[in-house]
This record gives structure tokens, sequence and C-alpha cells, in this order.
């Protein structure tokens, strides 16, 4: 059997009567509960300016120690608000790890500098970047000519830095790269990093697409090309509408018509009208530096379409820039 309590019987119902009849509070009861709340407000309003003062004196740590001048300024570009990035860096870092029984130093090496090359084994800015960098060395602003005396193996740590011109506080800046260099007259240990690095500013100081080019153009942008002398197609034409291959690529380049190798000669038999596609490519600074295995540093594919070598009034060419047959 259930049973159901009243919960309106008894002694309850007496207590919930002589609340109903109680006299009600005064203005002083009030007031508690303002003093209350006002002061858990001053204790909200308090935590949090505390924590927004303690966020403030957060920094960002770098993923590098910090252990000379040199990183102490990149730092500074790492921390939060800063409008500038790491475009590349090249870090010997205080520690050694055992491989293969040999004690190696350890080394960080990220994207290659598009504002750096090595000529006679010294570094030097592109010219195209001249103006918009500021360097440092050891800590202290330098000069081109300073670091033109610099030869790669004097290089400890590197870092490029770009900026971003759209984030707030840009404008503070007029340059567009730092370059920070910390130098060492110790020989740096041989690694593979290294010698990739010196390998892309080498040729970066020969070539403006050192990690490799490709280009393709089908006949009508190739009449375009060859008028205003673009010389990523790798052929100019000739006074009667022939290709002959640019001086600059002869020497370090694999030619092909219709997939078979061909020399540099037979391209002047080509009408530039035969021309279907044509593409060309540069490739990366890995495949052509100096060393075992090296290949041309310029590839040049040409299909070619016969018939349109012929006068046929079937196919005419529509073009600003060709003014020959059809």
């Amino acid at each position: 059997m259930y049973s159901f309590t009243n919960r309106f019987s008894g002694p309850t119902l007496r207590q919930r009567i002589g609340m109903i009849n109680k006299q009600h509070s005064g203005s002083f009861a009030w007031w508690r509960y303002v003093a209350w709340a006002l002061v858990m407000g001053a204790m909200a309003f308090a935590c949090r300016h505390k924590s927004t003062d303690y966020e403030g004196t957060v920094t960002r740590l770098p993923d590098f120690p910090i252990t000379n001048a040199t990183r102490s300024l990149a730092a500074e570009l790492e921390q939060e608000g800063m409008p500038w990035f790491r475009q590349a860096s090249l870090l010997m870092f205080d520690k050694t790890v055992l491989m293969n029984g040999r004690r190696v130093s350890v080394i960080s090496g990220s994207t290659y500098p598009q504002i750096l090359s090595l000529q006679d084994n010294h570094l030097a800015l592109k010219n195209l970047y001249e103006s918009q960098v500021k360097i440092f060395i050891n800590g202290q602003t330098a000069s081109a000519k300073a670091l033109s005396a610099l030869t790669f193996d004097q290089v400890d740590d590197l870092f490029v830095y770009q900026k971003w011109d759209d984030l707030p506080g840009a404008d503070k800046f007029p340059e567009t790269y730092r370059l920070f260099i910390s130098t060492t007259h110790k020989t740096p240990t041989p690694s593979p990093i290294r010698m990739k690095w010196r390998q892309y500013l080498m040729a970066n100081a020969v070539s403006d697409y050192p990690l490799g080019k490709s280009s393709t153009f089908s006949m009508n942008k190739l009449l375009e090309a060859t008028f205003f002398h673009n010389k990523l197609a790798f052929v100019e034409r000739t006074k009667d509408n022939h290709l002959k291959l640019y001086d600059e690529y002869a020497a370090d380049i694999d030619l092909y018509i219709n997939g078979l190798p061909v020399e540099p000669k037979t391209i002047k038999s080509v009408h530039v009208r035969e021309v279907d596609k044509l593409y060309t490519r540069e490739r990366s600074f890995e495949e052509w530096a100096d060393g075992p295995g090296r290949q041309h540093r310029f590839t040049l594919f040409i299909q070619t379409e016969p018939k349109r070598a012929k006068r046929d009034s079937t196919y005419y060419v529509f073009s600003p820039f060709y003014s020959g047959d059809f």
C-alpha cells in the first residue's frame, strides 16, 4: 500500500501561513542586497583587471634558444602583435647528437631566403631587394657592403623576416625584410642542410627561379610571348616567323620535338604557325647543381601540327601579334 504525505497539513501549513503574514522587510534589508551585489561586482572587476595585466606580461617564446644578440633581435619579431613572419632561417643549435657512432651538431633549416645569393663565395642581396632589406650582423645594423664581406662559411645563424604589410603596426617599419646574421670563426661542421643552402644561394645568384619554373604556351600565347620577347618561352621569332633558341639557353638545355630529342639548330626549322603546344621548364637547383648526376638546367618540349605550315585557307591565324601569312 502506498502512503501519500499531505505537505499542507500539521506544522508545515502553519509555517507557510506564518511566512505569508510576516511583516515585509524594510529598506535596510534591500540595502544589504545592494551592498552584496556591489561587493561581488567589484571582486569580479578586480579579477578581470588582474587577468588582463597578467596576459599583457606574457611573452611568446621562440622555437630556438636565445644565446646571442642575433637570436635576441630575432625573438623580438616573434612576439604576438608584431607584423613579421620568419621567411627563412639557418640555425646551429648548441647541442650535439650521436649518429652512426659520430657526434654531430644539430642544425635547423627552413625555406630558402629569396633575398640572398652567393657570389664568389660571398653573401650578396639580390638586386630586386637591395632597398627593401635592413641588415643586422652580430646584433648591430650593417650595410650591404659589410654583408658582401662575409663568406658562407662564416655564417653561424641566419634569419630572414618578411613584413605583413596589411597588419596593424606594419607602417612603423619602412623596410620589408630584416636579415639577421651571427658569425663564427670556426669552420662549420659539414651537413646536408648547409650544402643545400650553399647550392641554393649560388643558384639564386644566376636564376630568378632557383626552385624551378614551368610554363605552357599555345600557338597564340607563343605569338604574344615572342612579340614581347618573353624569355620564359625560351625561343624568339625570326623575321621569317621561324623559331630560334635564345643564346643563354642553348648550352644547358634538353630539347624535344614531338617527344624526340633534337639539337638546338633543329628548332630553326619550326615555323611559329606549326606550334600546337610549347612547354618550358627550368629545373630546381637541386637537379642542376654541380655534382654527380647533374641534369641540364632547362627543358623545352614542342608539339607541332605540321599541316598548319602549309598555305591552307581552312586555317587562319587571328592575332595582333602576327603579321605573316594567315
